[in-house]
C-alpha cells in the first residue's frame, strides 16, 4: 500500500457509515468504522475477477499491549486521522496507488486474470488475528 507516484491504478478509500459498522460488528479498536479501498471497473457493468488484500498488522492480546501499540502503530488502531506530538499525521488517505499484487492492470506477462482484476483493499485496525 502506499500513496506512490506514476501510472498505477488508483483505489479510493471508502468509508463506512456507523450504521453498517454496527450491523456487521466492523470496528477498528477506538470503535471507529473502519475503512476499505477499492478500484473503480474500467467499464460500467463490467463484470471482472477480485483480488481482495487484507493488510497484516500483528495483534495485540492485553490492555497494556494495546495501549502500546496505539502509541507505536495508531494507523493500525484508528481509522480517525491521528497526529503524533510532532505533527506527523498517521490518517489514512483517501486515495492509494496500487502495485505489485494491485498493480498495473496492464501487466498481462505474469497473471493475464488478475492483471483485469478489480482491487479490494482492507486496512488493519482491529489488533486481531486474521488467518487463512
Amino acid at each position: 500500500l502506499g500513496a506512490h507516484a506514476g501510472q498505477r491504478p488508483l483505489l479510493q478509500r471508502k468509508e463506512f457509515t456507523r450504521q453498517e459498522s454496527e450491523q456487521h460488528r466492523a470496528y477498528c479498536n477506538d470503535l471507529s468504522p473502519p475503512h476499505y479501498y477499492i478500484s473503480a471497473p474500467r467499464q460500467k457493468d463490467e463484470v471482472l475477477p477480485w483480488t481482495i488484500f487484507l493488510e497484516g498488522g500483528g495483534l495485540c492480546t492485553s490492555f497494556t499491549q494495546c495501549a502500546e501499540r496505539f502509541i507505536e502503530s495508531p494507523a493500525h488502531m484508528s481509522s480517525r486521522n491521528l497526529t503524533r506530538s510532532a505533527g506527523e499525521n498517521f490518517g489514512w488517505p483517501k486515495i492509494i496507488t496500487g502495485y505489485g499484487l494491485l498493480g498495473d492492470g496492464n501487466d498481462t506477462m505474469n497473471n493475464e486474470d488478475l492483471s483485469r482484476a478489480r482491487r479490494l483493499v482492507l486496512p488493519y485496525c482491529s489488533s486481531d488475528l486474521w488467518q487463512g
